[in-house]
């Protein structure tokens, strides 16, 4: 059970590692999973180390398996759905080091 509602949902669109995104390649695999969506501008950190600007921060619980190329389908709280690729990664740990949340920025 999360310690936070999780009364959204989004869609995780999965592709391999040889697609470079630029076709309509359809995804290998489709997750629909709960989870908590906010929509607040936060600097991030991507993959290569550099600052970038996230507008959307959906929280997952547990630890979920996302990479960089998959593409996550989100409906913001204007009903307008927007598909985007993760710009940064976080897994928050409890003090056992169990993962309690996956956080993406969008």
């Amino acid at each position: 059970m999360a310690l936070i509602p999780l009364k959204d949902t989004s869609t995780i669109n999965s592709f391999n590692a040889s697609s470079d995104g630029w076709d309509d390649i359809p995804p290998d695999s489709t997750n629909t999973l709960k989870c908590r969506i906010n929509e607040s501008s936060k600097l991030v950190k991507n993959q290569l180390g550099d600052e970038v600007i996230s507008n959307v921060q959906i929280l997952y619980e547990g630890a979920i398996k996302i990479n960089y190329t998959d593409k996550i389908t989100s409906t913001d709280s204007n009903g307008i759905e927007q598909t985007m690729k993760p710009t940064a990664i976080e897994r928050i740990k409890d003090i056992a080091s169990k993962v309690l949340f996956t956080e993406v920025s969008l």
